[in-house]
């Protein structure tokens, strides 16, 4: 199927110029494809040895999904919300799998977003710490905050 691709036949607006292309192709062909890859050749033993891990993940997490994404379709993410408590999810309209090149002023909008959002309420909750207490670095415990004397 690959192999038969044929791109001055495809109607479809390139969703990378020749530049960003180049990008790519020179550099997979300096350093190959074996990291990516070897995700998916060692699927199985990761698999295996993470059976018995707990995979909720705690981290506030948004999931950008593509409305055309035939790869991973918007409903793939159903259900994720009872692995990933704090998860907000966001569909990209008229997308497929390549969000960011695809949609990148949308896309970029959507992340500064949620980071500030996300940044807003780490603040919020910092400031109803009335008293922290000492804290654990490296290892040591120390004050909340270091005297302008001490080293941080």
């Amino acid at each position: 199927m690959i192999a038969a691709y044929d791109a001055k036949l495809d109607p479809r607006t390139p969703i990378l110029s020749a530049d960003e292309k180049k990008v790519f192709v020179d550099t997979f062909g300096r350093t190959g494809f074996t990291g990516g890859i070897n995700w998916y050749r060692n699927m199985t033993r990761n698999w295996r040895r993470s059976a018995d891990l707990d995979h909720t993940v705690r981290a506030p997490s948004l999931m950008i999904m593509a409305e055309n994404d035939v790869v991973l379709p918007p409903s793939s993410a159903d259900g994720m919300e009872k692995i990933i408590p704090d998860l907000e999810k966001y569909l990209v309209r008229d997308s497929g799998h390549w969000t960011q090149q695809e949609k990148p002023e949308e896309v970029s909008a959507k992340l500064i977003e949620w980071r500030r959002k996300g940044l807003g309420r780490l603040s919020s909750l910092r400031a109803k710490r009335s008293n922290p207490g000492p804290r654990r670095k490296s290892g040591l415990l120390r004050r909340s905050a270091p005297r302008n004397d001490e080293e941080t």
